[in-house]
């Protein structure tokens, strides 16, 4: 049963977290008519320093150390006093070390950068707005002082005719006739001027009320589209979530139901191998019930105290449980401090013998003929075979039900392999051995788990991704998607990634995503500049899927393999659905390059074969395994160990795919050997929980095959509307002027003088409000060890020699630190690293030595980067 490693700053799911505790509740598995099982379980641990028992005593103090602010940031802060902006500095805040302190500067600096940036940007906008503003206002005016020109001019002219009218008006009298027909023909024309004119403004009035009626019916149409565009964009996603899902379960119910039908077959022909005589079940209690339950251990001499059990515990990860080097004096003890029907913890070497007595079971029976009798006792006789540690000291944790069995395990510092040895003794009512030669008794082999290395997604999260299509007039617009906006990270869910989908924000510009427009991903290439790596070139694909890479390539987005450091640095894939605009980022699954087995050895015994079960028997060397990892579907199994929040994984008693991890013996004799071989995750202990029941992971009718969801059908945008050019409206005629008779002549009436315009004033700049910049230093706790009185140590027998420590499997050496010039760039490029562990489990911190690697690597590529500058 799996328990995976926690490193660096990553993360692992446990699900078997009941390992981890000293006095837990009994492990519960659901009992199958007819079946019977050995599962096999693990857990992950992260590894620390060993405690010395004779290291002199030292008392821990703390002062604040105030760290250095960089240049970057005294730039950052000269750029906002040059700007203008008020400066301030804030209360010192104290930083877990200089590494985070140096990010807060970092992240002050950049902070900073922007709201001089902003405060620059919105001087210049308010600039440009008034400039606008006033170009109109002046272009108003000067088209209000041009017309009143034209008046004072027309004025000027009629003033003047006016003036002459009256002097010459004794004189016109002879020519009034002649000034009558002249009136009368201005005044023909001006009445069919005046008819075309009304012609034109009816025309135009036409063509205006067609094109909006055009408009109103578009419009109305699109509102329609629109809405049935918003419903099928949410079915789509669910279409798509759901049909990644079908697939998977489609696969795996195809798997259990050929699992299923190859058992029925199997069985009706050999009827006989399948009978099962044995019935050796956990102990399931209803609420309020009391279990009968007790044991007695005989042959162990060293038990864990419940205090001791707590401090290994510590932080929560189960695994460390189990870390042999970071044993105590104060946490051992030659007396039992639990009770029988408590969960014991005790410490064992290779070689140690002991023997768990068992009484009081209520679901362990055998059939002997038409009778069944009950199984009033079980003795397990364990043996010690092999550990890895260098001490040869391992820790046990004794389950109070003989069905859940036993969890075995030690630091991993060889390449020992854990192996246990156990004699299973049955005895009935009148406390007489049952020969299980006489009987067809079915023992399960569960959960034999096999990885090539620990699963984790690393913590660097991609580039936003740069998408393109057309708005609803036409144009050709950008749009970006962060899929970490939320202020999430890259995590696993259980044994799968977890998926970020979403859309893309087109800012003001509306876009509708079909065939006729569908949406493109733009790559972006990143490259060094000197100073940081900045985004040098664009290019819009016709592919669907993009890579993203992490820091080693500046986050470059494109369809290349990209690699850093002769490793792979594709931290994640985009997606998108060109059709619906739905964009999925997938983070890459990363694994361990540590392997772990476990096996069960069952000598002679007749094993039994699950239908598509990952495991089966050496024949050679009678070891019970799974040849190829079982763990992950990305490396190639059918499904996963661990369940995730859509998909069910087959290491758990109560999976319809348990047989996939699983297979069977026929116990003629109580003799097996559990062996687990490798380290649960790089550089922490090795694990092995076994549990001796007859639950047996026969293949189940998987039942109703999973329904294929249904794609919905995409709606179609209505088309524009032609809009007609709308024809321009003639001019008002003007009437002709009365003639001036000269006889009894009249005096014109004398024109109105024009009045000045009122133009309008300026528009009045908008006032820019100064943000104000504050800024902190930094501190840091520096700890400081003085020594104390070493006290006298008490007569002790003399140690047996130890043996000469190995090199420690797994660890690997801390590359060379390379300087890099770090002030223009100060955000660190070092990737904090998450991974989780298969199976299942707990949340677990970065271990200190994890902490201390990666912040010396981070340092050196910052002053590598810096000298490479000067």
């Amino acid at each position: 049963m799996s328990l995976i490693k926690n490193s660096k700053t990553t993360k692992y799911a446990l699900r078997k977290t009941s390992v981890a505790f000293g006095s837990v509740a009994v492990a519960t598995v659901i009992a199958v008519a007819g079946a019977t099982s050995v599962s096999a379980d693990e857990v992950a641990s992260a590894t620390t320093a060993v405690t010395s028992t004779t290291a002199t005593p030292t008392k821990s103090t703390t002062e604040a150390k105030e760290v250095a602010v960089p240049d970057y940031l005294e730039t950052a802060k000269t750029d906002a006093v040059t700007t203008g902006l008020e400066v301030t500095e804030t209360e010192a805040k104290t930083q877990a070390d200089e590494k985070t302190a140096e990010q807060d500067y970092a992240k002050q600096a950049i902070a900073i950068d922007k709201i001089v940036a902003d405060y620059k940007a919105e001087v210049a906008a308010n600039q440009a707005t008034y400039e606008k503003g006033k170009a109109v206002v002046d272009a108003k005016n000067a088209a209000a002082q041009a017309a009143y020109d034209k008046e004072v001019e027309t004025y000027n002219k009629e003033q003047a005719a006016y003036e002459k009218a009256v002097a010459e008006n004794a004189a016109a009298l002879a020519d009034n006739q002649a000034a009558k027909v002249a009136y009368e023909k201005a005044f023909e024309e001006y009445q069919t001027a005046f008819k075309a004119y009304i012609e034109s403004v009816k025309a135009k009035q036409a063509v205006e009320t067609e094109n909006n009626l055009a408009q109103k019916a578009y419009d109305i149409k699109l509102a329609d589209y629109k809405e049935k565009k918003r419903l099928y964009d949410e079915a789509q996603a669910a279409y798509l979530i759901d049909n990644e899902l079908y697939k998977k379960k489609k696969a795996q119910y195809d798997d259990a139901k050929d699992a299923f039908n190859k058992m029925v077959k199997e069985r009706g022909g050999n009827p006989e191998k399948y009978k099962q005589d044995l019935t050796f079940l956990p102990e399931e209690l209803e609420d309020g019930e009391t279990t009968t339950l007790y044991h007695q251990t005989t042959g162990l001499t060293t038990y864990l105290t419940k205090e001791g059990q707590s401090r290994l515990y510590g932080d929560g990860k189960a695994t460390k449980m189990y870390e042999t080097k970071n044993l105590q004096d104060s946490d051992l003890t030659t007396t039992n401090p639990y009770a029988d029907n408590e969960i014991e913890w005790a410490v064992v070497k290779v070689g140690d013998k002991f023997d768990v007595t068992y009484k009081g079971l209520s679901q362990a029976t055998i059939k002997e003929g038409r009778d069944i009798k009950r199984i009033a006792k079980v003795v397990y006789k364990y043996e010690v075979k092999s550990l890895p540690s260098n001490d040869g000291r391992g820790i046990v944790q004794i389950y109070n039900d003989p069905a859940v069995t036993m969890t075995i395990g030690s630091s991993t510092d060889t390449d020992q392999p854990v192996t246990v040895g156990v004699d299973v003794e049955f005895y009935d009512e009148n406390d007489q051995l049952i020969n299980l030669a006489n009987y067809n008794a079915i023992l399960a082999l569960n959960s034999l788990n096999h990885w090539n290395g620990a699963s984790y997604v690393e913590n660097d999260k991609p580039r936003a991704l740069l998408v393109e299509a057309k708005d609803i007039n036409g144009n050709t617009v950008r749009g970006t998607w962060d899929p970490y906006s939320d202020g999430s990270n890259p995590s696993l869910d259980g044994a799968d990634v977890a998926v970020k989908r979403g859309y893309a924000n087109f800012g003001s510009a509306q876009v509708f995503n079909d065939a006729d427009n569908p949406l493109k991903i733009v790559s972006q290439k990143a490259t060094w500049d000197g100073n940081g790596f900045s985004v040098s070139e664009e290019t819009v694909l016709d592919v669907t899927t993009v890579n993203a890479s992490g820091g080693g390539n500046g986050h470059s987005i494109g369809t290349e393999d990209y690699e850093f450091g002769g490793s792979s640095d594709i931290v994640g894939a985009y997606s998108v659905d060109a059709g619906s605009g739905i964009l999925t980022y997938t983070p890459r699954m990363k694994h361990q390059n540590t392997p772990h087995v476990e096996s069960v050895n069952i000598g002679n015994k007749e094993f039994i074969k699950l239908p598509n079960s990952s495991v089966d028997q050496d024949p050679t060397t009678k070891e019970v395994f799974a040849k190829e990892q079982n763990q992950y579907m990305n490396e190639g199994a059918t499904f996963n160990a661990d369940p995730s929040s859509s998909t069910k994984g087959w290491d758990d008693p109560k999976s319809p795919y348990l047989y996939y991890g699983g297979g069977a013996v026929i116990l003629k004799d109580g003799h097996l050997e559990f062996t687990a071989k490798g380290a649960n995750a790089t550089d922490e202990a090795t694990l092995y929980w076994f549990s001796i029941n007859s639950n047996v992971a026969f293949p189940q009718d998987p039942g109703e095959e999973p329904v294929k969801p249904t794609a919905p059908t995409a709606p179609t945008a209505p088309e524009k509307p032609e809009i007609k050019d709308v024809p321009a409206e003639k001019e008002v005629p003007v009437p002709p002027a009365s003639p001036l008779y000269k006889v009894e002549p009249k005096v014109p009436e004398q024109p109105v003088k024009p009045t000045a315009p009122e133009l309008e004033k300026d528009p009045v700049l908008k006032e820019t409000i100064k943000p104000t910049v504050e800024w902190h230093k930094n501190n840091i706790l520096v700890t400081k060890e003085e020594p104390q009185p070493k006290p006298q140590p008490e007569p002790q027998s003399k140690p047996t020699p130890k043996a000469e420590p190995k090199p420690t499997i797994g660890y690997h050496t801390p590359a060379p630190m390379v300087k890099q010039k770090v002030e223009e760039n100060p955000v660190s490029d070092v990737i904090e690293v998450k991974e989780v562990l298969p199976n299942t489990g707990t949340e677990s911190a970065t271990t200190l030595m994890s902490i201390g690697l990666f912040g010396m690597i981070a340092s050196g590529f910052g002053l590598a980067r810096k000298k490479k500058e000067n």
